[in-house]
């Protein structure tokens, strides 16, 4: 049987008629009703009221979603108790069955997190998680993915409408199409992640991305759980997305802190970006960070 579908338990000594109402209203194919409340009601010439009566009273309804990516045993259920609540559930995020969801309460290490979201993500693609969005929000997907530069999108689309893009993104997180990385400490946005599949899915060229003479570095180092003498204590594999140019004779700020979890960030920015940031665009960067870059900005002024 394939996904989704519902299952149906009657209550005992109900006639033929009572099961063939609710039947018809469960009634589902490739995750379509077949039958809506409305058409039902006026075939049966009964009342809504009725009509969800003879359905809730007599029967409990789950619906099964998908495989458990956790065990690849079970399958995701939940109850249901009507057409709208279960086209609903039918959109849901959830990517794991109740034993496995129940065993993840926490996140034990940055290395099972990033694992467990990758799962998430490669589940999205294979259920095709863009096809429940609308026109709006599948545009800012592709041009996220176009982009493939938070930092850019950020600057020539989400700045000019908050209150637009940051639900979207919000949304397009939670279905995993997307990943989105957060600064530990201020829990602002950094980057984005993806599938490289959807740019193929969707029919996406990537946007040329230009080269900065002088571009800031700015990377998270997890500290390792056990070392010896000739391990580093912070240690990741780092992909640069493009080029990044050290200019000789550039003065530069180089900055590390600590993160609550034991973690440190680096970063490092020339002066000339520094004084040519506006407050807005502080946006990406940690609050210790942003007050030290004010400060900086003061004694150059004065």
């Amino acid at each position: 049987m394939s996904y989704p579908y519902l299952k149906t338990k009657f209550k005992k000594n109900l006639d033929e008629k009572t099961i063939e109402i609710i039947n018809s209203y469960w009634k589902i194919e490739n995750g379509i009703f077949i039958n809506s409340p409305t058409k039902l009601r006026n075939e049966l010439n009964i009342t809504q009221p009725k009509l969800n009566s003879i359905v809730k009273k007599n029967s409990e309804t789950k619906l099964y979603i998908d495989d458990c990516i956790q065990c690849k045993k079970n399958p995701i259920i939940i109850p249901v108790t009507s057409q709208s609540n279960a086209k609903k559930e039918i959109e849901n995020t959830l990517f794991r069955c109740g034993t496995c969801d129940n065993s993840l309460k926490y996140v034990l290490n940055e290395y099972e997190y990033s694992k467990r979201k990758s799962l998430e993500l490669i589940y999205a693609f294979k259920c095709k998680y863009w096809t429940k969005l609308t026109e709006e929000e599948l545009n800012v997907l592709k041009k996220i993915i176009e982009y493939d530069d938070y930092r850019l999108f950020w600057k020539d689309f989400i700045q000019k409408d908050k209150n637009y893009y940051y639900p979207i993104i919000h949304k397009l997180n939670r279905f995993s199409l997307i990943d989105v990385q957060r600064n530990p400490i201020n829990e602002r946005a950094s980057t984005v992640n993806f599938l490289a599949g959807l740019k193929k899915e969707l029919g996406i060229k990537r946007k040329n991305k230009n080269i900065h003479t002088e571009s800031s570095l700015n990377f998270y180092l997890p500290k390792r759980a056990q070392t010896k003498n000739t391990d580093p204590n912070f240690s990741k594999r780092i992909v640069f997305d493009q080029n990044i140019v050290i200019k000789a004779g550039t003065e530069y700020i180089c900055s590390v802190w600590y993160n609550l979890d034991g973690s440190i960030n680096f970063k490092m920015k020339s002066m000339d970006d520094l004084m040519g940031m506006t407050d807005e665009s502080d946006d990406f960067e940690p609050k210790l960070i942003g007050e030290f870059i004010k400060n900086i900005k003061k004694k150059m002024k004065s």
